[in-house]
């Protein structure tokens, strides 16, 4: 093996550490991410179903109306 190849399996296992690194993170990310939208959408389920009601019978929704809903408690 030559000195060129040498260093080229260097650094193509550095990449693969450094790819192996960024794969961890982003899971941490996306299992932290998961765990804040569950979160937000069991907070706010009774939000939610006054939405979907009043979507099922209305088809439609403004902006004023959806957050007239979202600030009702």
């Amino acid at each position: 093996m030559g000195e060129q190849e040498k260093y080229y399996y260097t650094v193509r296992m550095s990449d693969l550490r450094l790819v192996d690194r960024l794969y961890e993170s982003g899971a941490a990310f996306s299992q932290v991410a998961q765990e804040r939208s569950v979160k937000l959408l069991s907070e706010n389920m009774a939000k939610l179903h006054k939405l979907a009601e009043y979507l099922f019978k209305e088809e439609t929704i403004t902006g004023e109306k959806f957050m007239e809903l979202m600030q009702e408690e």
